[in-house]
């Protein structure tokens, strides 16, 4: 994505494997007994994580498939529902911080501007 961008933009990566949307997983190994259960939890981890990245313009959510997990027993709708959450910790956090919020869609609408790469922004009213 940051090739599409150009040099004029910084993108910051913040991934780890395993994260959930808004779940705990306790029964996911790694190296450490410390690290397990809520720091896999991204709804827990979102503040900590905007903050850490300041200043932003733009936030990409891109989890949901570990919560497929047969162990969650999770529908689609539930899913969506919890990336929807996400969403709105993103505008709180937006909002606490006095920033405006971009929304990024992955085709073009009225009023979005749209990046080299296909995708839309439009700046939160």
């Amino acid at each position: 994505m940051a090739c599409h961008l150009g040099d004029s933009v910084e993108l910051v990566e913040e991934a780890l494997s395993g994260r959930t949307t808004d779940l705990d997983d306790f029964e996911i190994d790694l190296p450490s007994v410390h690290l397990k259960g809520a720091t896999l939890n991204g709804a827990k981890l979102l503040p900590a994580i905007l903050s850490s990245h300041l200043p932003l313009d733009l936030v990409i959510i891109m989890l949901g498939t570990n919560d497929l997990k047969t162990r969650f027993n999770r529908s689609p709708q539930q899913i969506a529902t919890a990336v929807v959450g996400l969403a709105r910790l993103v505008d709180q956090w937006f909002i606490q911080h006095r920033r405006s919020c971009w929304w990024l869609h992955r085709r073009s609408e009225p009023g979005f501007t749209t990046l080299k790469n296909g995708l839309a922004v439009r700046k939160k009213a």
